[in-house]
């Protein structure tokens, strides 16, 4: 049997949300995550938005019978985080070393932005789901 090696990330064409560089200029904290390092977790209220600023995260959710599924992948430069409820849906993890940027929905307008934002959402999901 072949062992696993291990290959480099190569570029998939993936365009993200924000610009790097614009990352840093969002309000908020960054914090580093080590690889397979818990952001936050499934069932978590979702009081933040997230902002990766450099490595890669995943989220996930397990099933009751052990299974493990993947909601997404995140690159830097991409927002997560924000959901359709007010709880996290998907459990997110760090997939190597990670930076990412916390930004704590919690002004008013913030609020009011996140749950507009939040209604979209939802009527996204209910049109894929006819």
């Amino acid at each position: 049997m072949t062992p696993l090696r291990h290959a480099p990330v190569q570029n998939v064409g993936h365009a993200p949300l924000l610009p790097v560089g614009d990352c840093f200029s969002l309000p908020g904290v960054v914090l580093s995550y080590a690889q397979s390092e818990q952001i936050y977790a499934e069932g978590d209220r979702a009081h933040f938005l997230y902002a990766l600023v450099a490595g890669a995260v995943r989220t996930v959710r397990h099933s009751s019978d052990g299974r493990r599924q993947v909601g997404a992948f995140y690159y830097p430069g991409d927002l997560f985080g924000l959901e359709v409820d007010e709880q996290h849906a998907f459990t997110a993890e760090a997939m190597c070393p990670a930076q990412v940027r916390s930004v704590r929905l919690g002004s008013a307008e913030d609020r009011a932005i996140a749950q507009a934002a939040r209604r979209e959402l939802a009527r996204a999901h209910d049109h894929l789901a006819m």
